[in-house]
């Protein structure tokens, strides 16, 4: 088992403060952060645990979503995954000006009800409100795989996805895995 963990530390480098989570039997991993202007930490990655009672049925991995106050006290934590044995993680996470959280990861299963029906890799983006709760939830694929690896958004609200694909995303493929930026119409 392996838990998460949180560190922050001063101007000089020392050690602050720390914060771990995680479940006896589980494995917990933490793949993406964001800092917004109250100094308010938000965190991603997956779990294969049950964290405070959210577990969803049927799968390996489940996405994870923090937030943390300043000093690191856990202010909300949001599990979500598939209806299927499937893996969910997240890969990206942004905090905006106006308290909106951008998650992007990606998933094996059918996170958004809309499985290309096989076991590749899709894309996922998930924004969340201030206060944890979830907008909805928007899954991008084929049948060849996509993986997102970061996320962006700009002043303006435009979300960018960076990533790989083995398959067509808009244009021929180079042979391979090929890199992908894609700009999310919302």
């Amino acid at each position: 088992s392996s838990d998460a963990l949180l560190v922050r530390w001063d101007r000089s480098g020392g050690n602050q403060r720390v914060t771990q989570f995680g479940g006896a039997a589980s494995e917990e991993e933490l793949l993406a952060i964001s800092v917004n202007r109250r100094e308010e930490v938000f965190v991603t990655g997956s779990t294969s645990g049950n964290l405070d009672g959210a577990r969803s049925t049927n799968t390996t991995l489940d996405l994870v979503v923090a937030r943390y106050s300043r000093s690191l006290r856990r202010l909300w934590l949001r599990q979500l995954g598939s209806s299927v044995a499937a893996d969910e993680r997240g890969t990206g996470i942004f905090a905006t000006a106006t308290g909106r959280i951008y998650v992007a990861g990606e998933t094996n299963g059918d996170f958004d009800r809309k499985s290309a029906g096989n076991t590749s890799w899709d894309a996922f983006i998930v924004p969340y409100t201030r206060n944890g709760n979830r907008d909805l939830r928007v899954q991008y694929g084929g049948a060849a795989d996509e993986r997102v690896r970061a996320l962006a958004v700009s002043r303006r609200g435009a979300l960018y996805l960076a990533g790989s694909t083995s398959g067509r995303l808009g244009t021929d493929p180079a042979g391979g895995d090929d890199a992908f930026v894609a700009r999310v119409v919302r």
